[in-house]
C-alpha cells in the first residue's frame, strides 16, 4: 500500500464529500453520493469539506446515473422521494447519482478506461 500511495498523489481531480461519507468510505470501502456536478467515470481522490487536504485514498468511480424529480417520482412515488435535494437544481433538471470504492491498487488502475482528447 505504501507504493500506492505515491501514486494517490499523483491523481489530479478530487471529489469533495461531507465528513459522514468520507468516514463511510474509510470504514466500508464503498459509498454513494448524490451530487448536481457530472463526474465521469474514473479515479479520484477525496476531499472532505471541513479540511484543506485530500485525504490519502483514491476511489474509482464506477456507476453513474442521472434522473430528474418527475423520473424519480414516477418510478417510486412521490411520498418516497426527497424534495429538498432538488431545491438547487429545479424539478427538470437532473441529479447524478454516484457509486464508487476505494481502490487499493492505484499504480495498476492508472491509465486505465482513460481518454484524453486534446482541444
Amino acid at each position: 500500500m505504501a507504493e500506492s500511495k505515491g501514486y494517490v498523489e499523483r491523481i489530479g481531480h478530487t471529489i469533495e464529500l461531507d465528513p459522514i461519507r468520507v468516514a463511510e468510505v474509510a470504514n466500508s470501502g464503498r459509498c454513494t453520493f448524490i451530487s448536481t456536478k457530472f463526474y465521469n467515470k474514473g479515479l479520484y481522490r477525496i476531499k472532505s469539506t471541513n479540511k484543506n487536504s485530500p485525504e490519502d485514498f483514491a476511489i474509482k468511480l464506477d456507476r453513474v446515473e442521472a434522473a430528474t424529480y418527475n423520473d424519480v417520482v414516477n418510478e417510486v412515488g412521490r411520498d418516497a422521494v426527497d424534495r429538498s435535494l432538488w431545491e438547487e437544481v429545479g424539478e427538470d433538471n437532473v441529479i447524478f447519482f454516484y457509486s464508487f470504492a476505494v481502490v487499493e491498487d492505484v499504480a495498476s488502475n492508472i491509465g486505465k478506461g482513460s481518454r484524453y482528447i486534446e482541444a
